[in-house]
């Protein structure tokens, strides 16, 4: 999948064994019809609108369970802050910023975290003949590198988007894209990633932010 900057990202929930639901579990959008005039996607597959899909991994011939696979790309924001608010609450040092979010979204319920947090954020576009060593959200580094794509310990991939000819033939790479969104964004740039939805949140999440900036800047200085 291709990921854009800032665009937020969210996994879909595990099925315990149960067929998908017809519409997607994080934004309620529709299945993409199987086996579709390009043949896309496969039966194995289960795939929504928003771009998430569960699918059928091969099992060596027995009951094949539903996996998630891909991931939503049109989060509610509600949900989104929900989510952030629920992280936040799970840092004692965050109270204060998790108390703000709260109040905005009292009446959304807390959704489950997991072993993995559900929000992932889109890479940057990156320019130059080489992608950067560290994930440009979060800092993690390098896990694999092939001629097209550079990939992350966090999950997250950057790809070549554009190249230019190079003085001993071949393609030298001149702009690289997100492919897969960073799984381990910190909260300040989810935060900021709310924000540039706009209205009528921008407010929260500004004192959202002042609230977490303060709570690390007393955490510092206190040594």
């Amino acid at each position: 999948m291709s990921s854009n900057a800032k665009h937020l990202y969210a996994r879909l929930p595990a099925l315990d064994g149960a067929e998908p639901p017809p519409v997607c579990p994080i934004c309620s959008s529709a299945q993409v019809p199987p086996e579709s005039d390009d043949g896309l996607p496969p039966p194995e597959q289960w795939v929504y609108t928003c771009n998430g899909a569960y699918i059928q991994p091969d099992d060596d011939g027995g009951e094949r369970a539903w996996e998630p696979y891909d991931f939503c790309g049109r989060i509610p924001t509600i949900k989104a802050l929900a989510w952030v608010r629920d992280l936040c609450r799970a840092d004692p040092v965050l109270s204060d910023a998790a108390a703000e979010l709260a109040r905005a979204v009292r009446d959304a319920p807390p959704y489950p975290l997991g072993a993995e947090a559900p929000l992932l954020l889109g890479l940057p576009p990156v320019a130059g003949e080489r992608a950067p060593e560290a994930c440009p959200v979060c800092c993690a580094k390098t896990s694999l590198v092939s001629p097209r794509f550079h990939h992350y310990a966090c999950g997250g991939a950057i790809w070549v988007t554009s190249t230019r000819p190079g003085p001993a033939g071949g393609q030298v790479p001149t702009a690289w894209g997100g492919y897969q969104p960073c799984a381990r964004p910190p909260l300040s740039e989810l935060l900021h990633a709310l924000k540039e939805r706009g209205e009528p949140w921008s407010d929260v999440l500004q004192r959202c932010e002042e609230a977490m900036a303060a709570a690390r800047s007393t955490q510092e200085a206190s040594g």
